[in-house]
């Protein structure tokens, strides 16, 4: 049998075993927390990216749709007007630059 001084080394080695396993155990879980909150964290960054990356997109259809709403409205009306300008002035015999005439046709129009 043990003697009374080895059972009490045992018994403090014991305790002193799981103090250490219980430390390891929340510094584990303290790290799983960390790891997860790091892991959330990026996933926001990722979204958050994306959803840039999504607006800019947007914004640029955007644009581009308004580009093109602009130069067909420039064809059906501006157009049309700048011809009849440029005829009544051939009609005086007077002459007007391609930019002059843009300014009346848009002046005429009111835009």
């Amino acid at each position: 049998m043990l003697s009374q001084a080895s059972r009490r080394t045992l018994q403090s080695l014991s305790r002193n075993n799981r103090v250490v396993v219980a430390a390891n155990r929340r510094s584990m879980m303290a790290f799983a927390d960390k790891a997860k909150l790091r892991e959330k964290v990026e996933e926001d960054r990722y979204m958050k990216e994306q959803e840039e990356a999504w607006k800019e997109k947007l914004r640029a259809l955007k644009q581009q749709e308004e580009t093109s709403r602009d130069a067909a409205h420039h064809a059906e009306v501006v157009d049309p007007v700048k011809k009849d300008i440029e005829k009544l002035l051939a009609e005086t015999g007077d002459k007007v630059s391609d930019a002059g005439l843009e300014n009346l046709a848009k002046f005429r129009l009111d835009l």
